[in-house]
């Protein structure tokens, strides 16, 4: 995008400037100066440029690869919206009901709010887990499903948001126009596992136990929707649902990789994006660019399953424009 190119050039132009007196010792040897005539500077309101830029081009694809034990319990969800856009994986466990659930329901109960805020999402994913809740009662199904979720609003303003509830996670490769270091990789969501400090020790507090990094020796992620079994009267707060949400705006020429946790437990987030950027590097134009995305979602879980993943594998690749 030309946004910051446009700003440096609107204020590196020379405003006239007028003098009122000048006064030191040769003065008097100086012609009188003329008057200077003052020329208005219009005023430019930075939201409303930025907001007449073009918008982001996304671009985007998903790979999913079963594990070698079991049917695939990953899911993976593309939505592309005139209100948002969703980008999510979903990492389900002890069956599938809760990852598909998530899949097929996540835009519905998002739509249902009248505006996407951080309040409004948190009580979307309540909706999320209620219902599914009541229905794995009735079915008597036992799954659960963690999920990462990428929203970004359909309005211009590139605004995004990151949803997590579990141990999937997304990590990006930002390039920003204005910040230093120009280019960084980190991830934007924090993982959920009952061996992270902060959520063992939210566990302990609430009555439970972590026992080989896993809640009460059974499930290694601390947050998900579904596992009816760990929610039962008396593990009141142990394994939860309240999604970790963060609110920002994505960069131009970025790349931003979501995967299940059969990706990130033998790949850093570093050793992914390198994967992504230099996939995505051998092509730049047009339609070309979904194939490369797709060919980066597969060389993720190719190079997962090298380093010895035996979990089911998802990744989705989006790159910004």
């Amino acid at each position: 995008m030309a946004g910051a190119a446009l700003r440096q050039e609107l204020f590196s132009l020379n405003h006239p400037i007028s003098f009122a007196a000048l006064t030191f010792p040769f003065a008097s040897c100086l012609p009188a100066l003329s008057p200077v005539k003052m020329v208005a500077t219009p005023f430019v309101n930075l939201k409303v440029l930025e907001a007449a830029l073009p918008a982001l081009t996304l671009r985007h694809a998903m790979a999913s690869w079963k594990s070698p034990s079991h049917e695939n319990e990953d899911r993976a969800l593309m939505h592309r919206g005139e209100r948002f856009s969703v980008f999510a994986v979903m990492d389900g466990h002890g069956g599938d009901l809760a990852s598909e659930y998530v899949k097929n329901n996540l835009v519905r109960v998002l739509d249902e709010q009248p505006e996407l805020t951080k309040s409004s999402i948190a009580a979307a994913v309540a909706t999320l887990e209620t219902i599914f809740n009541k229905l794995a009662s009735t079915a008597r199904d036992y799954s659960g499903a963690c999920f990462v979720a990428l929203i970004v609003v359909e309005d211009g303003s590139a605004r995004r948001f990151v949803v997590n509830v579990g141990d999937c996670r997304i990590s990006a490769l930002e390039v920003s126009a204005r910040g230093h270091p120009k280019r960084t990789i980190h991830a934007l969501s924090n993982d959920h596992k009952a061996s992270d400090p902060n959520e063992k020790r939210r566990i302990l507090v609430a009555g439970g136990s972590v026992v080989s990094g896993r809640v009460a020796g059974v499930l290694a992620p601390s947050r998900s929707i579904g596992d009816i079994d760990m929610k039962v009267p008396g593990m009141e707060g142990w394994v939860i649902a309240e999604p970790e949400i963060s609110e920002g705006t994505l960069c131009a020429d970025s790349i931003y990789v979501l995967a299940t946790d059969g990706v990130w437990d033998v790949l850093s987030d570093d050793e992914v994006l390198d994967i992504a950027e230099e996939t995505l590097r051998e092509t730049d134009d047009g339609e070309a660019i979904d194939d490369a995305c797709q060919r980066a979602c597969d060389a993720i879980a190719k190079e997962a399953i090298m380093r010895g993943s035996r979990d089911d594998i998802t990744a989705v690749v989006v790159r910004t424009q």
